[in-house]
């Protein structure tokens, strides 16, 4: 347990006191370098006590500056900048994908890490998470009955309701326009989503409306601005699963599945 504190150290150390230091975010920096000493020292408690206390304090210095550099995004676009801003918002989004992760939504995370990579050839992985999700589903029994065998159909659109739909799954392929399936001679279908992963340059993800007094937000043009100065990478992710047309759960198209 004592390599694991360190390393959780380590990570905030290298990753979090620099975000939070190029955000001007003072109090919480100094919150989180005294978290990764307690981590190191393994002072677990003096290290819960600051888990607790930290994020009303990130967040109410978060939601603070974060207007200055939408603000300045705006007016001048990505080249009004400043470094200090680009790091903010580098590490802000590798920070989203650690959260992410976390939270369960690996996939997105995934998504998230290879921007920050560099990536730009395409990229193929497994998408068994996304049989999980009823919307696919409807749209893949939808294809049993087409003569054809290579079928490209719209794809599902999202309103990250975790009451009606899978939110692991939008957080990963919301964006995508078209899902192809090809079935073979036995009725497996192999179907594929592809998606370009990239953020837009004008759209603001409300977490809550009001936090002692501020609204709550990520600008995701923020990112999209990165990749404009080349920070952050957009390419083609195409996530590949198998279903055979006779498989149980799509006989049950009204299932939720809440991840």
């Amino acid at each position: 347990m004592k390599y694991v504190l360190r390393a959780a150290a380590v990570l905030i150390g290298l990753l979090s006191i620099p975000g939070a230091i190029a955000f001007g975010v003072w109090i919480s920096a100094a919150l989180l370098t005294a978290l990764v000493v307690a981590l190191w020292k393994d002072k677990r408690r003096i290290a819960a006590l600051l888990l607790i206390v930290m994020p009303p304090a990130l967040v109410v210095e978060y939601t603070r500056r974060i207007p200055e550099i939408s603000a300045r995004y705006e007016a001048g676009g990505a080249q009004a900048l400043t470094t200090r801003d680009r790091v903010a918002i580098f590490a802000l989004n590798l920070e989203m994908a650690i959260i992410g992760a976390a939270l369960g939504f690996r996939e997105a995370a995934f998504e998230t890490t290879l921007m920050a990579m560099r990536q730009r050839t395409p990229v193929d992985g497994d998408g068994a998470f996304l049989l999980e999700c009823p919307k696919i589903r409807r749209v893949i029994k939808s294809a049993i009955a087409d003569p054809r065998t290579a079928i490209t159909l719209p794809a599902p659109r999202w309103r990250y309701d975790r009451k009606t739909e899978s939110l692991r799954v939008g957080l990963a392929v919301n964006g995508a326009k078209r899902m192809m399936i090809r079935w073979n001679d036995d009725g497996v279908g192999d179907v594929t989503l592809p998606i370009r992963v990239t953020y837009p340059p004008r759209y603001k993800l409300v977490i809550a409306h009001d936090v002692f007094g501020q609204p709550l937000y990520i600008d995701e043009g923020l990112f999209h601005a990165l990749e404009e100065l080349g920070w952050l990478t957009s390419y083609e992710m195409r996530w590949h699963a198998s279903i055979a047309s006779d498989d149980p759960r799509l006989q049950e198209p009204t299932a939720v599945a809440l991840h």
